[in-house]
Protein backbone atom coordinates (compact mmCIF):
# COMPACT_ATOMS: atom_id res chain seq x y z
CA UNK A 1 0.00 0.00 0.00
CA UNK A 2 2.93 2.35 0.76
CA UNK A 3 4.38 1.69 -2.94
CA UNK A 4 1.13 2.48 -4.41
CA UNK A 5 0.71 5.84 -2.02
CA UNK A 6 3.88 6.93 -3.14
CA UNK A 7 3.12 6.28 -7.09
CA UNK A 8 0.39 8.38 -6.42
CA UNK A 9 1.96 10.93 -4.53
CA UNK A 10 4.65 11.51 -7.23
CA UNK A 11 2.11 11.34 -10.13
CA UNK A 12 0.91 14.31 -8.70
CA UNK A 13 3.97 16.05 -8.04
CA UNK A 14 5.20 15.36 -11.36
CA UNK A 15 1.91 16.87 -12.84
CA UNK A 16 2.50 20.19 -10.76
CA UNK A 17 -1.23 19.15 -8.57
CA UNK A 18 1.59 19.25 -5.91
CA UNK A 19 4.42 22.08 -5.32
CA UNK A 20 7.61 21.10 -3.83
CA UNK A 21 8.87 24.17 -1.16
CA UNK A 22 11.80 23.93 0.68
CA UNK A 23 12.08 24.83 4.50
CA UNK A 24 15.15 26.70 5.92
CA UNK A 25 16.38 23.66 7.83
CA UNK A 26 16.31 21.86 4.79
CA UNK A 27 12.85 19.61 4.84
CA UNK A 28 10.58 19.91 1.85
CA UNK A 29 6.70 20.87 2.39
CA UNK A 30 4.09 19.88 -0.22
CA UNK A 31 0.96 22.07 -1.00
CA UNK A 32 -1.76 21.90 -3.50
CA UNK A 33 -1.11 24.54 -6.49
CA UNK A 34 -3.28 27.81 -6.27
CA UNK A 35 -5.54 26.55 -9.25
CA UNK A 36 -6.21 23.69 -7.93
CA UNK A 37 -7.07 24.44 -4.54
CA UNK A 38 -9.80 27.49 -6.27
CA UNK A 39 -11.05 24.73 -8.62
CA UNK A 40 -12.00 21.97 -5.16
CA UNK A 41 -13.23 24.90 -3.06
CA UNK A 42 -15.90 25.65 -6.15
CA UNK A 43 -16.93 22.30 -6.25
CA UNK A 44 -17.25 21.69 -2.55
CA UNK A 45 -19.74 24.90 -2.49
CA UNK A 46 -20.88 25.56 1.26
CA UNK A 47 -19.74 21.75 2.67
CA UNK A 48 -16.80 23.14 3.55
CA UNK A 49 -16.07 26.73 5.02
CA UNK A 50 -13.13 28.72 6.44
CA UNK A 51 -12.85 31.94 8.59
CA UNK A 52 -8.97 33.48 9.09
CA UNK A 53 -8.38 35.85 11.94
CA UNK A 54 -8.15 38.90 9.14
CA UNK A 55 -11.76 38.18 7.91
CA UNK A 56 -14.30 36.71 9.96
CA UNK A 57 -17.31 36.95 8.34
CA UNK A 58 -20.77 37.85 9.88
CA UNK A 59 -22.82 34.64 8.37
CA UNK A 60 -21.73 31.15 8.34
CA UNK A 61 -23.60 29.16 6.25
CA UNK A 62 -25.94 26.66 8.18
CA UNK A 63 -25.78 23.84 5.69
CA UNK A 64 -21.97 23.55 6.17
CA UNK A 65 -20.77 20.46 7.16
CA UNK A 66 -16.86 20.93 7.47
CA UNK A 67 -15.87 24.05 9.23
CA UNK A 68 -12.32 25.81 10.45
CA UNK A 69 -12.10 28.44 12.26
CA UNK A 70 -8.81 30.86 13.24
CA UNK A 71 -9.63 33.02 15.82
CA UNK A 72 -7.83 35.14 18.32
CA UNK A 73 -11.16 34.64 20.85
CA UNK A 74 -12.82 31.28 20.69
CA UNK A 75 -15.27 33.12 23.51
CA UNK A 76 -16.47 35.36 20.38
CA UNK A 77 -17.63 32.30 17.88
CA UNK A 78 -19.14 29.92 20.49
CA UNK A 79 -22.24 31.51 19.58
CA UNK A 80 -22.19 31.80 15.82
CA UNK A 81 -21.90 27.68 15.74
CA UNK A 82 -24.63 26.73 18.09
CA UNK A 83 -27.23 26.56 14.91
CA UNK A 84 -25.03 24.46 12.77
CA UNK A 85 -26.61 21.21 13.07
CA UNK A 86 -24.81 19.67 10.26
CA UNK A 87 -21.73 20.40 11.07
CA UNK A 88 -19.37 16.71 11.13
CA UNK A 89 -15.89 18.51 11.32
CA UNK A 90 -14.82 21.30 13.63
CA UNK A 91 -11.01 22.84 13.53
CA UNK A 92 -10.88 26.03 16.07
CA UNK A 93 -7.41 26.98 16.04
CA UNK A 94 -6.52 29.64 18.43
CA UNK A 95 -3.81 31.96 18.09
CA UNK A 96 -3.79 34.06 21.43
CA UNK A 97 -6.17 36.37 22.67
CA UNK A 98 -8.76 35.93 25.55
CA UNK A 99 -6.71 32.40 26.31
CA UNK A 100 -3.99 34.10 27.12
CA UNK A 101 -6.28 35.61 30.14
CA UNK A 102 -6.60 31.89 31.32
CA UNK A 103 -3.25 31.00 31.99
CA UNK A 104 -2.50 32.92 35.27
CA UNK A 105 -0.76 30.05 37.13
CA UNK A 106 -0.65 26.28 36.18
CA UNK A 107 -3.36 24.16 36.75
CA UNK A 108 -5.90 27.48 38.25
CA UNK A 109 -9.22 27.85 36.69
CA UNK A 110 -10.73 31.55 37.20
CA UNK A 111 -14.37 31.66 37.04
CA UNK A 112 -14.62 32.79 33.73
CA UNK A 113 -12.98 29.55 32.35
CA UNK A 114 -15.61 27.74 34.34
CA UNK A 115 -18.43 29.87 32.19
CA UNK A 116 -17.23 29.23 29.20
CA UNK A 117 -16.35 25.47 29.69
CA UNK A 118 -20.01 25.55 30.44
CA UNK A 119 -20.55 26.83 27.43
CA UNK A 120 -18.23 25.13 25.27
CA UNK A 121 -20.21 21.86 26.66
CA UNK A 122 -23.54 23.19 25.82
CA UNK A 123 -22.45 23.98 22.06
CA UNK A 124 -20.83 20.80 21.91
CA UNK A 125 -23.84 18.94 23.04
CA UNK A 126 -26.46 20.36 20.44
CA UNK A 127 -24.02 19.69 17.60
CA UNK A 128 -25.08 15.69 17.26
CA UNK A 129 -23.57 15.25 13.99
CA UNK A 130 -20.11 16.18 14.89
CA UNK A 131 -17.45 13.78 14.81
CA UNK A 132 -14.33 15.19 14.43
CA UNK A 133 -13.19 17.92 17.11
CA UNK A 134 -9.48 19.44 17.04
CA UNK A 135 -8.81 22.38 19.26
CA UNK A 136 -5.60 23.84 18.76
CA UNK A 137 -3.95 26.65 21.28
CA UNK A 138 -0.85 28.08 20.36
CA UNK A 139 1.59 29.78 22.29
CA UNK A 140 0.45 28.79 25.80
CA UNK A 141 2.68 25.76 27.42
CA UNK A 142 1.18 25.66 30.66
CA UNK A 143 -2.36 26.09 29.78
CA UNK A 144 -5.02 23.31 31.00
CA UNK A 145 -8.45 22.73 28.62
CA UNK A 146 -10.63 20.24 30.31
CA UNK A 147 -12.55 18.31 27.57
CA UNK A 148 -16.38 18.15 28.47
CA UNK A 149 -17.60 15.30 29.89
CA UNK A 150 -20.15 14.75 27.23
CA UNK A 151 -16.90 14.12 24.93
CA UNK A 152 -16.05 10.33 24.17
Amino acid sequence: MEDLGKRYFDELLTFSFLQVQRTIIGTEQFTIHDLLHELAERVAGTDFFRIYVNGLPKDIPTEVRHLFIETHDRADITGKLVGLGNLRTLILEELGGSMAKMVAAPFKYSENDLIFEDVFESMLMRLRKLRVLIVKVRGHHKLVFSIPASID
